[in-house]
């Protein structure tokens, strides 16, 4: 189990959720700013930095940076799109252009 776990998949998901747990919990905060928030904040930046330096010991700086940001980037628009954010054309053409650079650096 351990040694799934430190595959680069995994450390990009978990990276990616991590994040994207962090970003929501961050908009959370904006519209009613608890202890509690704080601490989902922290912890969930805590894991993604763990499970971020893990995969550096892996892989170069770029090619981590890149995967992690375009898998963030699916988790975020989903969670937008679920909490009602508006997503424009502007947003999802920007998504599109960091999904397909994500595509490009990892083909």
């Amino acid at each position: 189990m351990i040694d799934f776990i430190f595959k680069p998949v995994c450390l990009i998901a978990l990276c990616a959720v991590a994040y994207a747990g962090a970003t929501f919990a961050m908009k959370s905060a904006s519209i009613a700013s608890t202890g509690v928030i704080w601490i989902v904040i922290g912890v969930a930046l805590s894991f993604a930095v763990l499970a971020e330096v893990a995969l550096l010991r892996q892989h170069s700086l770029g090619l981590t940076y890149i995967a992690i940001l375009g898998a963030e980037t699916l988790i975020v628009l989903t969670l937008a799109f679920l909490i009602g954010d508006g997503l424009g054309p502007r947003d999802l053409a920007g998504a599109a252009l960091v999904l397909t650079g994500t595509a490009i650096i990892w083909s």
